[in-house]
């Protein structure tokens, strides 16, 4: 893994332009760069959560559904990465106890590191890509209340609501992930029948 302290120039990928390439630190205590080393060629979710906010928004213990419903395809087939927004206070000691306690499986990574480098991946990734406007000011930051997910090969990206049914955000992940069998399609609407 990287342990570069920078942005780094780096060839081709789906989507090298819009995720940026710094460096963060895991909830294992390793370094990595953010795209080239978490994101490039692989099917991600990704969201952002803050210790100090889980009992107000509750993201991980809600994605632990996700986790579940995932199973072996977890760290195979997609990767979920949860990353503080507030790096300075959730150390990666904390984020690992946090993960411990909440029995995160391989695959799924909580991230931080300088707040800086959080602050800008949080931007591109929740502000400037994640369907706001083009040239008009945040109003609130939506990105606690979001999953972010693609095929960075493929270059298939979209978001849902991060409170969604477990099943749809994993039948939503399996409309960019090649090999993922999506759930089974749950009939909407009334019951016709005879009369």
């Amino acid at each position: 893994m990287a342990t570069q302290d920078c942005s780094c120039e780096r060839p081709g990928g789906a989507s090298a332009a819009h995720i940026p390439n710094l460096v963060v630190e895991t909830h294992q205590g390793r370094r990595a760069l953010f795209y080239d080393d978490l994101v490039k060629g692989k099917v991600v979710m990704i969201n952002c959560f803050a210790l100090s906010e889980e009992n107000e928004f509750s993201a991980i213990a809600h994605l632990t559904r996700v986790q579940d419903l995932l199973g072996e395809r977890l760290g195979r087939e997609v990767f979920m990465y949860s990353i503080t927004a507030d790096p300075e206070n959730d150390s990666p000691r904390a984020l690992r106890a946090f993960a411990e306690r909440h029995s995160l499986k391989p695959g799924w990574t909580l991230v931080g590191g300088k707040p800086d480098h959080v602050n800008r991946i949080r931007a591109k990734l929740f502000a400037n890509g994640g369907g706001h406007v083009h040239g008009t000011p945040l109003v609130k930051d939506c990105s606690f209340g979001v999953i972010r997910y693609g095929n960075e090969a493929a270059g298939l990206w979209s978001a849902c609501p991060l409170k969604s049914e477990p099943e749809g955000i994993v039948q939503r992940v399996a409309w960019v992930a090649p090999r993922l069998k999506p759930a089974e399609p749950r009939r909407r609407g009334p019951f016709v029948g005879r009369v």
